[in-house]
């Protein structure tokens, strides 16, 4: 997570001037509660221990970070709630998201506000789509399924019987 932070720390530094001459802004939009909150916070935690350490070390060009983070609870609706907020109230510079729906939902506010996003587990293929603001640190749900029927071919292994969970990330 801290690799990823500094990519997008580097991203939105090459966007010109931040909303405040002396610290960056950086929003997290992540579940925090409700069935899906075991899947937000740890990266939460890595999120905050990160800044901390490069707040320590003279933060960014000079710059101290601060971090907004708001329950996004893996939906878009939330997530839009959230993305208002951290733009509208906290004039955030760049946001972390972390679900795919939340991810899809906040993109094209993105575009409008010209804010960077960046998440760290968002796999739904539409998300390569998702706009020039929009960006995410791993391969899409497409791209996952075929590596692993290559692996498992490679292996192989010429039948296999797949459980999985009826949404978005489980069917892709």
């Amino acid at each position: 997570l801290g690799i990823m932070l500094c990519l997008l720390l580097m991203l939105t530094a090459c966007g010109g001037e931040t909303a405040s001459e002396d610290t960056i802004k950086v929003g997290w939009i992540g579940p925090m509660t409700d069935d899906a909150a075991y899947l937000g916070l740890p990266p939460l935690k890595g999120i905050q221990l990160a800044i901390e350490e490069i707040n320590a070390n003279g933060g960014v060009d000079g710059k101290q970070l601060e971090l907004f983070s708001e329950d996004g609870k893996c939906t878009g609706s939330e997530a839009t709630k959230a993305f208002t907020k951290l733009v509208n109230v906290n004039k955030i510079d760049a946001v972390i998201v972390s679900c795919s729906p939340e991810l899809l939902a906040v993109a094209p506010l993105a575009e409008q506000h010209g804010v960077l996003v960046l998440s760290h587990f968002a796999t739904a293929p539409t998300i390569s789509d998702a706009g020039d603001h929009v960006f995410r640190v791993v391969p899409s749900d497409a791209l996952q399924g075929k590596v692993g029927a290559d692996i498992l071919k490679e292996r192989g292994y010429s039948k296999v019987g797949i459980i999985y969970i009826n949404h978005d990330y489980g069917v892709g």
